[in-house]
């Protein structure tokens, strides 16, 4: 119980206040304590079994100034010594430095009269829009506030009633490691929906960089919610790859297909604004038309493709950007539908030590699959040229999931080449004898990476 009573327990309480928002938090001072112990006797009844003295500190703390930006307070860790049984004359002076840890914060949005939507101006770990913002759908009753919040002035449909038919609620993008939205980092993002009809409704996430005139939405996910007539959290995961004001929408629809801006009667769509920030060496690649794959021109620790460049396969579905994405012209297959039959999604190579990918350096790659079935394998390929590509066998990976994304990965040396390349072939059967296999449902895609020579 929360009262035991025992004859050696001790029972604290602490009482604290908690606030209405995130405040702005104040750096946090580096602690470098003194620490001197003196043991007393422990007076327990001499029935009770015999127990190691009670250490009775004296601490005298000599903070020093840390200068963390606002709104990064630091947290203090601080680990405990472990003691060894000490003679009560013996009075040992412990220093004992702390562990800082930073951790950015999630920022709460605000609505942006420039987006028309909701947006944290911040970089955190997070960013969210909540129910403040976003409750309802358009001119319900009660209204969406600042309805439609959308950034490109896409409408809501206004059919039915609040809290019966469809509605976002509200919209969050995290980080999944607690660190900053920088570019390379994986996020996720979640909504709260209304459902009305878990079988009829669907909720489509969708990602558009801001830095062009041109706003290209990108479909990351379709999510079916579990619940009828009722509050849902559905989310889906992506990872950053441009700096600057990104968006997310989330799209609440009545039937039909996944379109940015669907139109239907009883759709709601809504959008959150966020900063990304630049990446600590995560490079993203762009398309290289002479190449006809994704490149890292520059040296980095590591080079990363995302959805924006590979995601679906050759025609399938609203179709690969690129297709088919490979130095040599490797076709993929065309048969089935986008996120039921095999794709590659994402391609990262990156350096175990941390450092730049250099010559004779142990890499990681990593590709996000969609995976059909226990039948779908993961083939890794390298070439050392990737101007005149000769694939190196890497290893096989074969699926243990089925209908949902996964990550699969492999390491290897990197060869002698400044511009070397890594292939993911992902296939539905056969066997990892060719760099190119050609089945109906192979995805198979490349990303070139410049190498430092050592």
């Amino acid at each position: 119980g929360s009262c035991p009573g025992g004859s050696f327990d001790d029972v604290d309480d602490l009482v604290f206040a908690v606030g209405t928002g995130s405040p702005t938090l104040s750096p946090v001072p580096t602690l470098s304590p003194t620490i001197t112990i003196s043991p007393t006797a422990s007076a327990h009844p001499s029935s009770a079994p015999m127990k190691s003295p009670t250490w009775a500190p004296t601490i005298t703390l000599s903070p020093t100034t840390s200068a963390y930006p606002t709104p990064y307070a630091p947290t203090i860790v601080t680990e405990q010594p472990t003691l060894s049984m000490l003679s009560p004359s013996i009075s040992p002076t412990l220093s004992i430095f702390p562990t800082v840890s930073s951790r950015a914060p999630v920022i709460e949005a605000t609505y942006s009269t420039t987006y028309k939507s909701p947006k944290c101006s911040m970089i955190g770990s997070g960013c969210e829009a909540t129910a403040s913002l976003l409750k309802s759908r358009g001119n319900l009753d009660p209204p969406e506030p600042n309805a439609s919040n959308t950034i490109d002035d896409c409408e809501d449909g206004n059919g039915g009633v609040y809290l019966e038919d469809e509605s976002v609620e509200s919209i969050s993008v995290t980080s999944i490691n607690g660190g900053p939205l920088v570019v390379g980092t994986e996020v996720q993002i979640d909504a709260v929906v209304w459902a009305w009809n878990k079988h009829a409704d669907t909720v489509d996430f969708w990602h558009a960089p801001l830095s062009s005139t041109i706003t290209n939405w990108v479909l990351i996910r379709s999510v079916k919610p579990t619940k009828s007539l009722s509050l849902n959290t559905v989310s889906t995961r992506f990872v950053l790859e441009d700096e600057g004001d990104n968006a997310v929408r989330v799209v609440i629809r009545y039937s039909g297909f996944p379109l940015a801006c669907p139109g239907g009667d009883f759709d709601d769509v809504d959008d959150l604004v966020f900063v990304v920030g630049s990446g600590g060496g995560i490079l993203a690649a762009t398309y290289d038309d002479t190449l006809k794959a994704p490149k890292c021109s520059s040296v980095t620790r590591a080079c990363y493709a995302g959805p924006s460049l590979l995601k679906s396969r050759g025609t399938v579905g609203l179709g690969e950007p690129n297709a088919p994405n490979t130095i040599d012209q490797c076709e993929d297959g065309n048969e089935g539908e986008y996120l039921v039959d095999e794709s590659i999604e994402s391609i990262k190579v990156t350096s175990i030590d941390g450092g730049d990918l250099v010559e004779g350096a142990n890499v990681r790659v990593e590709a996000k699959v969609w995976v059909y079935g226990y039948g779908d394998h993961a083939d890794f390929w390298y070439a050392a040229d990737a101007n005149l590509p000769e694939w190196n066998f890497a290893e096989t990976v074969n699926m243990t999931v089925e209908m949902q994304f996964d990550t699969v990965s492999t390491e290897y040396i990197l060869p002698e080449g400044d511009l070397q390349a890594v292939r993911v072939v992902f296939r539905f059967g056969g066997n990892a004898t060719e760099p190119c296999p050609g089945g109906f449902y192979d995805d198979v895609d490349d990303l070139a990476f410049v190498v430092k020579s050592t």
